[in-house]
């Protein structure tokens, strides 16, 4: 059976596919760049089969025959396997969920229209949605219909026959940033067990995932250097987890002035276990810190100071801006902030000078 199951067929763009028929359905395996990677899937599924563990919502071969529902599925299984940030998948589910499902989910691909699509989008905009939010919603769909086209399982993307329907999303806007005085006096009215933090987040302009993710090993014995490579996220289920950064940019040494590198300093030797893996920040139980607890320790020191709140992640502009101040150049401020696209940190820019340690040494006086 194993070897005469299903045929395999070549596609127009010179891929190919598998062809089988389960159930009274003709079902398409994935395309490939060989025959033999498909003889292989053709081959995997009549094993599954004769196992019984074959999934009968598999995509069907005929374009469009499969639901809204199934093809959501497929695209969320191929984000988990490509190892997505488990932020984005639980972002994607939840407006799934909420609603895509609800109005959708049991449609066949092939019957979405883009006047339905177009309703939608009127319908939640009438019901209070802002326009931001629903551009979200609309983008979502549009990246799973454009995976159930990849994947064959849709004839086209009826999202994006009406994309210029999708309010665009705004332009990017500059944060509140704190002077170099209201961080240290903000820094100096913590609470000793979150100077540290609030001095990463500002001077060294790290996100508040990757502050709460670090540990001994990331930071040099001087205190002037943090490695970045890991982040605190949430799960799909909202669980807290430690995994890559936002981004390969993401991963990148900072180096700290000295007024925070001394602040880091105090923090190993009185809060930190001895450990290489010991967080900076952790629970009783070992793990790491919610967000939340950060953004409380920060609007407390705030109030001390009779400051007005600002967002922890301000603190990271309030360190972005103070650098390009001292003349970092674009290039300074990408790697600096772990972002791949220049327009981000635009605003940062002010003139041409000095590298990272001679900026960081700089920042302050």
């Amino acid at each position: 059976m194993v070897r005469d199951f299903g045929t395999v067929r070549q596609a127009r763009n010179g891929k190919y596919y598998g062809r089988y028929r389960v159930g009274g359905r003709d079902h398409y395996t994935p395309r490939r760049t060989t025959r033999t990677r498909v003889k292989e899937d053709l081959a995997a599924i009549a094993a599954s089969i004769l196992s019984g563990t074959f999934d009968d919502d598999a995509p069907p071969a005929r374009r469009g025959a499969a639901t809204v529902k199934i093809l959501f599925r497929h695209w969320f299984n191929k984000l988990e396997n490509e190892h997505y940030s488990p932020n984005t998948i639980r972002s994607y589910r939840s407006i799934w969920r909420a609603y895509i499902s609800p109005a959708f989910g049991e449609r066949l691909v092939d019957d979405i229209r883009p006047a339905d699509i177009e309703d939608f989008q009127a319908n939640l905009l009438a019901q209070g949605r802002s326009p931001r939010y629903v551009a979200n919603i609309v983008r979502c769909m549009s990246s799973g219909f454009s995976f159930g086209v990849d994947a064959g399982m849709a004839k086209s993307n009826p999202v994006q026959l009406r994309r210029r329907h999708v309010p665009p999303a705004p332009p990017y806007r500059r944060g509140v940033a704190l002077t170099t005085a209201d961080l240290a006096r903000t820094i100096a009215a913590a609470e000793s067990y979150w100077k540290a933090a609030i001095a990463l987040a500002g001077w060294g302009a790290l996100r508040v995932g990757e502050v709460a993710a670090l540990t001994r090993a990331d930071i040099s014995p001087d205190g002037a250097t943090v490695t970045v490579s890991k982040a605190v996220k949430r799960d799909e289920f909202g669980h807290l987890v430690v995994g890559p950064p936002k981004s390969s940019a993401s991963y990148r040494s900072v180096s700290l002035p000295e007024q925070a590198a001394s602040i880091v300093r105090e923090h190993l030797a009185a809060e930190t276990g001895p450990a290489p893996t010991s967080l900076l920040y952790a629970s009783s139980n070992g793990t790491p810190l919610r967000d939340a607890r950060f953004r409380t320790a920060l609007h407390d020191a705030l109030a001390a100071c009779n400051l007005p709140r600002i967002r922890f992640h301000d603190l990271r502009h309030t360190g972005l801006t103070e650098y390009g101040r001292q003349g970092a150049t674009l290039a300074d401020l990408m790697r600096r902030a772990g972002h791949s696209d220049p327009k981000v940190v635009m605003i940062y820019q002010h003139s041409d000078s000095e590298r990272d340690a001679e900026l960081a040494r700089k920042m302050g006086r």
